[in-house]
């Protein structure tokens, strides 16, 4: 680069602020342009025109003018972009990367396993001759790897980092808790790609292997308005020998999903609580049906309700499972009755929903609200939580949230249940209790927590105090046990209060 060549160059940057409103004089201009080879102002590049032949544009360059503007102007244009500004007509179709410029273009590429990131950083080193590797735990083990932290992904200062560097990020485990920030994640990969013109290596996890390339591509696409289009970030796979592969496109097709058939059957659900179930889904099919059970097992509470509910809406659409969270033992995701092991397992709601899914087992705990509320008009979300009755049920499905004075949660549930396993003298006995919202019996907007749980318990289909009284009165159970089961629940004090005066008359 030669000094007229400089001077046009601060004609271009002069016309790139007034298309950000912000005219500047020629001087300022020549002295901003005077970032490029690194000098304070145009009458350095008068004394040193050894530093400006010396001269490249590359990102490093625009990198240094972009801080400039930014602290003097209050003007934030990204290096690659002044690059491809800056650059000849002829030359802006094919930016040559910085580092490794002989290699794949730059864009995000997914890899599926740690070896194939290690065999990458193999091949990046030689390829660069040893140049820095900025990475998360997927790549913090390299001898050239500069970490990131949690934040670091967003760092302004890795878009002033060489263009062609490769950013490894990872690993990220795709599951209903993490899709967010996964998403977020895959996102600003694209622009560091785009914007940067960096090669970024993304090591994913993921239960749906066969439709991970277009998970990542919903995910990415579902947080377009927050910014311009950065779909084309994406680019390929990261393969086992370590080779960036250009993917075209970058999605193949998602597999039409098969229909699992119902191996389950309705034996769990107690007789008293069926009718009112099939009653409640002949007239809405779509929605939250919760189930509660005070038996707790290792992995998945309600599991044996939940598996029935499995059978009682089997025309109603194809069903999966949600993987709800990332967990030190993924082996007890499996734990589980035979028809929800059979079912897929899909990452997020917004990855089943997209591939047609209209039944999705959930595990509200690791789901957000929000999503199940978005979703509710057209999917039918079954839970099972810990719960001997309906209020607990519904406070282990969404905390708080049903019990909140907006009541929005409650116009998309179908119905609650809950099931109370007792210890009886002689056998097994199971009180029930079912709540089926209706427009006569819904809470009313504006109630607090006690109201909205008493109007719950006053509209029950059927009450578990009237099973256990005569339960009791036979001594079939103890009032202990009774005492010991129902100890979470809210109506106990009220019930036990009743019982006193009964118990000295001698009725039940």
């Amino acid at each position: 680069m030669n000094v007229p060549q400089l001077k046009l160059l601060a004609g271009l940057v002069r016309g790139l602020l007034e298309q950000q409103n912000v005219p500047i004089g020629h001087s300022q201009a020549l002295d901003a342009i005077a970032a490029l080879p690194g000098l304070r102002n145009w009458p350095e590049v008068m004394a040193f025109p050894e530093r400006v032949a010396a001269t490249e544009l590359t990102t490093t360059a625009t990198g240094r003018l972009s801080h400039r503007l930014k602290t003097r102007y209050q003007v934030t244009l990204t290096p690659m972009t002044l690059l491809k500004a800056l650059m000849p007509p002829e030359s802006q179709t094919e930016v040559a990367p910085e580092v490794w410029p002989t290699g794949p273009r730059p864009g995000v590429y997914i890899a599926t396993s740690q070896d194939a990131i290690n065999a990458l950083l193999v091949n990046y080193t030689e390829a660069s001759d040893g140049a820095l590797v900025y990475a998360e735990r997927a790549g913090s083990h390299w001898e050239n790897c500069i970490d990131l932290d949690e934040q670091g992904l967003w760092s302004n200062g890795l878009l002033r980092v060489p263009s062609g560097t490769l950013v490894v990020l990872g690993p990220l485990r795709l599951n209903q808790q993490n899709w967010d920030d996964a998403a977020a994640r895959f996102w600003m990969a694209c622009v560091l790609a785009l914007d940067a013109g960096h090669r970024v290596a993304v090591l994913v996890d993921t239960p749906s292997p066969g439709n991970l390339m277009a998970d990542i591509q919903l995910a990415v696409d579902m947080r377009q308005d927050q910014a311009t289009d950065v779909l084309d970030g994406l680019t390929g796979v990261v393969t086992e020998a370590g080779e960036l592969k250009v993917q075209t496109p970058f999605s193949p097709p998602r597999p039409w999903p098969v229909p699992v058939p119902n191996t389950a059957t309705t034996d769990a659900i107690p007789a008293v609580v069926l009718p009112h179930l099939v009653s409640a889904l002949r007239d809405r099919q779509v929605g939250i049906l919760a189930a509660g059970s005070s038996v707790t097992e290792d992995n998945w509470w309600a599991a044996d309700l939940v598996t029935a509910l499995l059978a009682v809406t089997k025309d109603l659409g194809m069903a999966c499972r949600i993987l709800p969270r990332d967990r030190s033992t993924p082996s007890k995701n499996f734990l589980v009755p035979e028809p929800l092991k059979l079912l897929p397992f899909l990452p997020s709601i917004e990855s089943a929903y997209a591939q047609g899914y209209r039944r999705m087992v959930v595990l509200p705990g690791s789901s957000d609200l929000d999503i199940l509320a978005a979703y509710a008009d057209d999917v039918l979300f079954i839970c099972g939580a810990y719960g001997a009755d309906v209020t607990e049920t519904l406070r282990n499905v969404g905390g708080t949230r049903f019990f909140d004075k907006s009541q929005e949660l409650f116009k998309h549930l179908v119905a609650v249940f809950g099931v109370c396993h007792l210890e009886g003298k002689s056998k097994p006995e199971t009180a029930c209790d079912v709540y089926v919202p209706s427009v006569d019996n819904l809470p009313t907007p504006g109630m607090g927590y006690g109201d909205t749980s008493r109007a719950i318990r006053a509209h029950r289909a059927v009450r578990w105090e009237d099973q256990v009284g005569p339960l009791i009165a036979s001594k079939a159970v103890t009032l202990d046990k009774v005492k010991e089961e129902y100890r979470q629940v809210e109506g106990l004090e009220e019930y036990l209060a009743e019982r006193k005066p009964r118990a000295a008359t001698g009725t039940t």
